[in-house]
């Protein structure tokens, strides 16, 4: 049956083929020996790209429905409503709750604006630069960004060796498996 052009035989040998080439990643990955060494080395030398931070954030927004930025009358009550905002997060109230009565980020209020965890690169910097700096638990002070203010709290911080080996690991032979696959390629040629 030809469907958009593409035969079943054809599907079968794509599908065949993503099968043998995930189960010899596997085999590669089993069988190929990373050590701590080369692991500390790659975590030392790319630590942005393997630290993460698990936070929530309130924004309260410095733009106007079309994305302009607001006046500075505007500005100064946003402001204003971020300092309230802060001193009942500070003050222990929940603070789930208050992104999903107070945050204009639509994309996680709801959720109790739950970020999910993040490298440092992913974030404005001004987000990152604060969010890092905080440990498991803390609540931010005011952040400024393009976006207008947050409010940050860290939920969890994977920013030790031992916290992102695995993803390091992950990485590492990703790295060489893709080299591998490109070396029984030119061979074949």
């Amino acid at each position: 049956a030809k469907k958009g052009g593409i035969t079943d035989k054809f599907s079968t040998y794509i599908c065949t083929r993503e099968l043998a080439n995930s189960a010899y990643q596997e085999y590669f990955n089993k069988h190929t020996k990373v050590d701590d060494a080369t692991l500390k080395k790659e975590y030392d030398s790319n630590k942005q790209a393997y630290n993460t931070v698990t936070a929530s954030h309130i924004l309260i927004s410095t733009k106007d429905s079309d994305g302009k930025e607001l006046s500075a009358k505007k500005k100064a009550e946003a402001k204003k409503k971020a300092e309230e905002v802060l001193q009942k997060a500070k003050n222990g109230e929940d603070f789930a709750k208050l992104a999903k009565k107070y945050s204009e980020d639509t994309s996680n209020a709801e959720n109790g604006g739950e970020l999910g965890a993040f490298t440092y690169p992913q974030m404005v910097e001004e987000f990152s630069k604060a969010a890092f700096k905080l440990n498991k638990g803390d609540i931010s002070d005011i952040v400024e960004t393009s976006y207008g203010y947050h409010i940050i709290k860290v939920t969890d911080k994977a920013d030790t060796f031992d916290a992102v080996k695995n993803s390091v690991k992950t990485a590492v032979l990703s790295n060489k498996y893709s080299e591998q696959v490109q070396k029984l390629f030119d061979d074949a040629k």
